[in-house]
């Protein structure tokens, strides 16, 4: 289930222009992160498409979870369909170059500050990683 902002804000209690707030104060500061990168995307479009898809994380993210504790394998087709839409949700902040996909994993890994408070742990990304190499295996 996406929460929107007026939804987290009935539900907590905070008035929704400080979930906003907060929302986008999460987002530059991940920006932030990301923007030293070489050949990273100058035209702006991570700017433009990173905060769009933030709800659609959290659920993507507890999908995830629930199918690694469940025990379902990285080939099968709901694991590969989830694997899916975390590139696809990827793909909308950060275009289609594999270099900067590169980039920006490389500081996922080594910035702890752009995980923190997002339930991505090494676990959640490895598992990812089976899904992705056994989905290349298959077009092979």
């Amino acid at each position: 289930m996406e929460l929107t902002v007026g939804e987290l804000a009935r539900r907590s209690g905070i008035a929704v222009a400080l979930g906003h707030f907060v929302e986008q104060a999460v987002v530059a500061a991940r920006l932030g992160h990301l923007r030293p990168l070489p050949g990273r995307n100058r035209d702006g479009r991570d700017a433009r498409h990173y905060g769009k898809q933030m709800y659609a994380w959290p659920a993507l993210i507890a999908e995830l979870r629930k199918a690694m504790k469940e025990g379902v394998p990285p080939d099968d087709a709901r694991t590969q369909a989830l694997a899916s839409r975390w590139q696809a949700l990827f793909r909308s902040y950060a275009g289609d170059n594999p270099g900067t996909h590169a980039r920006i994993r490389e500081a996922y890994a080594k910035e702890p500050d752009l995980r923190s408070g997002s339930a991505v742990d090494d676990a959640l990304l490895d598992y990812l990683r089976q899904a992705w190499t056994c989905a290349a295996r298959s077009v092979h």
